[in-house]
């Protein structure tokens, strides 16, 4: 199975709450993930873009195309930050 496929699956049956997915464009993990229930998936091509996705639109899913495997890998798998921001867990606001 495809990993945009499983992590929709995940989330979906609750596993987890929200992920990140990388590819060349974004489009592709974007349609894939968004065919599994409760996934709400949206591209990201900057940080304003994805705060506004999350805060905004409510997605769950985030899919970009910018990822630098090997900072990823030295940073132990983690990701902390997007290019120079800092990456933080956004709510949405109450209206």
């Amino acid at each position: 199975m495809k990993t945009d496929l499983v992590i929709g699956a995940e989330i979906s049956e609750g596993n987890f709450e929200r992920a990140l997915l990388f590819c060349g464009t974004g489009m592709g993990i974007h349609i894939a993930a968004s065919k599994c229930p409760r996934v709400r998936t949206g591209v990201a091509e900057s940080v304003l873009a994805a705060l506004r996705a999350i805060t905004g639109n409510g997605v769950n899913v985030l899919a970009m195309d910018a990822f630098d495997y090997e900072e990823y890998k030295a940073r132990s798998f983690k990701v902390d930050k997007l290019g120079d921001f800092d990456l933080k867990l956004e709510t949405k606001p109450e209206d």
